[in-house]
């Protein structure tokens, strides 16, 4: 009995970590989404990141006072928005736990059989060593901080990109005193200035710019390219261990009260998530991370098309969305000067 609740109580905990992982890969993409845009996925950006917080401020405020919560809003901003170790070290135990786990649970277990080799071992590995690989240069290629030294330089390069709109001549930055070249941003965590600035990215601790982005590129394509390919293999292996079984062949007992069951997809995979349910767990993880990370891929690919960055889309939406409410104000024709 004491045996059965604990693989109960284990399936369990890997069915709720899996619903949050499903759940945080949403809201990773639907971060990616344009707030500025009208539709479903613009107003559960604004649901999730702007009136979600704000009720949760507001109220938590009053439940549980002013200080509790800024201390917990300065947590929150410790770890996203300042440079700190901490999700670079939990990068390294999901990754290389996540590899672990897959050798013992899947490789050590399931291969090789009579449909797959132990060739998908050695492939797995040279997959996981370019991740760690890609991770690693992007963590120590510098994006392109402009300084003193280089300003004139940077200047000379982006000169054609002065529009006098978004990016306008001798616009000095207040914290380092530089006069800023098109395309760059200061970045507030890193408290430096970068050129053809995307976004500050908490997993490589400082920002992808114009010098490490084709890293950065190759960091989500390995990794979701090594999730995948995780997932081809755990589905390879219960294709054919439902085969081998001829479990939709076959009735199943109830080990509680007896009850017979003929085969259905449900009652199969009820019975796989049962005997094998780590490597099931793994399976179904490598999917979720290899579809959202593919996506968040094709997402920077889409921008890389454009020839726009992430910090360009914010500001051209945002200045799209203003400048449309303005001339809509004032009956005016909306120049067609930027598009998204």
């Amino acid at each position: 009995m004491g045996s059965h609740l604990k693989e109960f109580n284990m399936g369990i905990f890997y069915l709720l970590l899996l619903y949050g992982l499903l759940g945080g890969s949403c809201m990773y993409l639907i971060l990616c989404v344009d707030p500025n845009k009208k539709g479903l996925l613009p107003w559960l950006h604004r649901l999730l990141y702007e009136k979600i917080p704000a009720v949760v401020k507001k109220y938590g405020t009053l439940l549980f006072g002013r200080r509790l919560m800024n201390g917990v809003e300065g947590a929150i901003n410790w770890v996203c928005f300042r440079n700190n170790p901490l999700v670079q070290i939990f990068y390294l135990i999901v990754t290389v736990g996540g590899y672990i786990m897959y050798l013992y649970f899947g490789f050590s277990v399931h291969f090789p059989n009579n449909h797959l080799s132990n060739a998908h071992i050695y492939i797995a590995l040279g997959i996981f060593a370019i991740c760690i690989y890609s991770f690693y240069k992007t963590c120590a290629i510098q994006p392109g901080i402009i300084t003193k030294k280089n300003e004139k330089e940077y200047l000379k390069r982006y000169r054609d990109e002065f529009d006098g709109i978004l990016y306008l001549k001798d616009n000095e930055c207040p914290t380092c005193k530089i006069i800023k070249p098109p395309r760059s941003k200061h970045c507030k965590i890193c408290n430096v200035c970068v050129a053809r600035h995307d976004h500050h990215c908490v997993w490589v601790k400082q920002c992808v710019g114009e010098q490490n982005y084709k890293y950065f590129l190759l960091f989500i394509g390995t990794h979701a390219v090594f999730c995948l390919y995780g997932a081809v293999l755990g589905i390879l292996v219960f294709y054919y261990i439902i085969q081998d079984q001829k479990l939709f062949e076959s009735t199943f007992r109830h080990y509680k009260t007896g009850q017979v069951f003929k085969a259905n997809f449900m009652v199969v995979a009820k019975y796989l998530l049962y005997n094998y349910t780590p490597f099931m767990f793994m399976t179904i993880l490598c999917t979720i991370m290899g579809l959202t990370l593919t996506l968040f891929e094709f997402y920077h690919f889409s921008l890389v098309q454009r020839g726009v960055t992430t910090n360009e889309r914010i500001k051209i939406s945002s200045f799209i969305s203003y400048y449309s409410k303005a001339v809509s104000y004032t009956h005016l024709t909306l120049p067609t000067i930027y598009s998204v």
